[in-house]
């Protein structure tokens, strides 16, 4: 089948789904496209977190196979209105596409309003709109305009579409009570990660280790993510102090882009501590090297927020701690972690003090959550499962055009 992926902004090198789902679809013999625009989102480049890792947000238009054979097509950007652009050429380059399956990544986006319009334009193919606002999105900036998306724009995506994809229980909660989208209509895919790509590997651990000036006894904890004052890192650090007091060969590793005010910041708070020495803070890396700090590691961390980063820290054996986010618990039901009140410290110094005391427990946590990643959390069976629902979809959507021109 003939698959384009529509999504405003796209960067291979940080992963997430945009980048894992079309690569296994064209693994699974699909002819795949994905168009996006000629820039970086604005929400990654915040403080230029990820500009030394991505360059300039502006990139240059253009067409191109990447080094995974996709094909992807950057478009100019004729208006950018907060997280959304508006792609010149949109509608003309999928009628040039023909694809039968259209995938939109996002509900809420000028082009999601372009494609719902003018679906009948575009040949009628199968439509699929990704929803990724979790409960979160309550909070930002934007979600005033909510009650005008419901009243105004869901209901002509709504009508367009085939079906609906969310990245979590919570996602799909959000969609049918925020935007309007009739539960029926929605399936919930969670995010994956690729045990080919990230595995326990003991030899680039050590190696990691070395590199970075840690002795191979130490107990690591690790947070990789952007280094922003909403993710909490401080709270990890402030959790650090004690224990690093009560076992010095405790270790912390932050390896992520950030706010370097909030950088200096966290280098300061652990200097203050005294647990400076202790606390290693490393720039972003691209998403094909996280594998190797993650296998320096013993346990990994996010006290706020959720990231798919939880899950690519299971797949090399890791036990996680994550903060009570619905999307974020969900990760942690296979007895491979713990979940601690949103960016509390006192839970986080705990457990991790238990998994530095029980290394066998550590162990099998870190076993339970391989084992998750391998046999229901992997690309490759949640692409196949997306696929499935998707056929469903179309051959309902053709029953019912068939009776309705009967």
């Amino acid at each position: 089948m003939r698959i384009t992926h529509v999504v405003d902004t796209y960067y291979p090198q940080l992963g997430y789904q945009i980048y894992y789902l079309p690569l296994e679809m064209k693994k699974l013999g699909h002819d795949v496209t994905i168009i996006t625009s000629d820039r970086h989102s604005k929400v990654v480049y915040e403080k230029d977190a990820m500009k030394p890792l991505l360059g300039e947000r502006i990139v240059q238009p253009g067409n191109w196979i990447d080094k995974d054979g996709l094909r992807v097509l950057r478009l100019p950007s004729t208006l950018e209105i907060g997280p959304t652009v508006l792609l010149k050429g949109l509608l003309k380059e999928i009628e040039l596409a023909k694809p039968d399956i259209l995938y939109v990544h996002g509900t809420t986006t000028l082009s999601a309003l372009s494609i719902a319009l003018f679906k009948r334009r575009l040949g009628n193919p199968t439509v699929v709109y990704q929803t990724y606002q979790i409960k979160a999105a309550s909070m930002s900036v934007y979600r005033h305009l909510y009650p005008m998306v419901k009243a105004f724009e869901s209901p002509l995506v709504t009508r367009s579409a085939d079906m609906f994809v969310a990245i979590a229980e919570e996602a799909k909660d959000f969609a049918i009570k925020k935007l309007g989208i009739p539960a029926e209509k929605i399936m919930v895919a969670q995010h994956g990660a690729d045990p080919t790509r990230f595995f326990p590997d003991s030899q680039s651990g050590r190696t990691t280790r070395k590199s970075l000036g840690i002795e191979d006894d130490d107990f690591v904890a690790i947070y990789t993510g952007k280094i922003m004052p909403y993710k909490g890192v401080h709270i990890l650090i402030e959790a650090a102090a004690n224990l690093i007091r009560k076992h010095p060969e405790i270790k912390i590793l932050v390896v992520g882009g950030g706010d370097r005010d909030y950088v200096k910041f966290l280098r300061s708070y652990a200097e203050k501590e005294g647990i400076g020495g202790s606390v290693f803070i490393h720039e972003a890396v691209i998403h094909s090297e996280l594998r190797n700090y993650y296998n320096a590691a013993n346990v990994a961390v996010w006290p706020s927020s959720v990231t798919i980063s939880t899950l690519e820290a299971m797949s090399c054996g890791l036990p996680v701690i994550v903060s009570d986010v619905p999307a974020a618990q969900e990760r942690t039901v296979f007895g491979n972690g713990f979940v601690v009140h949103n960016e509390s410290s006192e839970e986080l110094e705990h457990y991790i003090d238990q998994l530095y005391l029980d290394r066998k427990q550590a162990e099998q946590m870190g076993r339970a959550g391989r084992n998750a990643i391998e046999t229901r959390l992997n690309w490759r069976m949640i692409t196949e499962r997306v696929l499935r629902h998707i056929e469903e979809a179309s051959e309902r959507a053709k029953r019912a055009s068939s009776s309705r021109g009967s």
